[in-house]
């Protein structure tokens, strides 16, 4: 393809703001969305080679007594390569690459709301937060039921402090019909609360978030920390058998076990899972505060 148009190195990021919280960002990623199930470098080498205008669609209509053929563009297609394309750059820090990727998207398909949703999401980056605001509205605008929208514009309104905005547009997104990824939207909401200090709402949102993913480990280990903090100890025993079901043993899953433990009064559990710790995480965080005794 042409200038821009190189396939970017590959890298693998959690969908998080750039303030740091991880909120989930929906419809950024080359497809599948999410959990990465596909190699992408497969996905954007196959993708780059049908890129831009050089790329064609057949059409074929058949008569009764002939077939003709039309062939022209497929300007959709090359739109959403360079909108993966941009996104992938952007996360590797080519601000300039992601820029030209995008603008390329645009001039493609310009009534695409998937586009103002990867410009939001650039220009949330680059720190310009009011383009990014109104990248959001256009998407909005262009297509009002666009949970991936809602989902992403409350992510932005939480991290400016926007909370009951942000609010708002979580349950707008869960509230659309066929809209499948309900419980990453309701685990933003439940970052969100924690982010403005109200925990009886993040545990509400949580606890709707693991009604619909309840195998997820991320959301089960989520759950574990507010209940220590809520001081409510069998819940947090209860969240570690069920993460300890569907996943390996981490530093934050020894680390809130080591913590629960020292809770109960259990000096000697509390050792055992502090030396776990340090033998498989001895450069984490947590081994540090467990050899410190800071816990």
């Amino acid at each position: 393809a042409g200038g821009g148009g190189d396939r970017p190195h590959q890298a693998h990021h959690e969908k998080s703001d750039a303030t740091g919280w991880d909120f989930r960002q929906n419809g950024l990623t080359p497809k599948p969305l999410y959990r990465q199930e596909m190699d992408i470098r497969t996905l954007i080498v196959v993708a780059a080679l049908c890129a831009l205008p050089g790329c064609v669609t057949e059409t074929t209509y058949a008569g009764q007594n002939s077939t003709q053929r039309e062939v022209g563009p497929d300007l959709k297609a090359a739109a959403q390569t360079r909108l993966d394309l941009g996104i992938q750059y952007l996360r590797q820090g080519n601000a300039e690459q992601a820029k030209f990727n995008l603008d390329r998207a645009l001039q493609y398909d310009p009534n695409n709301p998937q586009v103002y949703i990867g410009f939001a999401y650039f220009y949330q980056q680059v720190s310009d937060f009011k383009a990014a605001e109104a990248s959001y509205k256009k998407a909005l605008a262009m297509d009002p039921s666009n949970a991936d929208a809602m989902n992403n514009y409350g992510a932005f309104l939480c991290n400016r402090g926007r909370f009951d905005e942000a609010e708002k547009a979580f349950l707008q997104a869960v509230s659309q019909p066929d809209y499948v990824k309900i419980a990453d939207t309701y685990e933003n909401a439940a970052l969100c609360s924690m982010q403005n200090h109200r925990n009886d709402k993040a545990n509400e949102y949580y606890r709707l978030a693991l009604g619909y993913n309840p195998r997820n480990p991320r959301l089960l280990l989520d759950m574990a920390e507010l209940s220590m903090k809520d001081g409510k100890l069998p819940d947090v025993q209860s969240y570690l058998v069920r993460f300890a079901e569907v996943a390996d043993e981490n530093e934050e899953s020894l680390w809130l076990r080591l913590r629960l433990a020292q809770a109960m009064d259990k000096p000697a559990l509390l050792h055992q899972f502090g030396t776990e710790l340090v033998r498989q995480y001895p450069t984490s965080q947590q081994a540090k505060r467990y050899l410190a005794n800071d816990y």
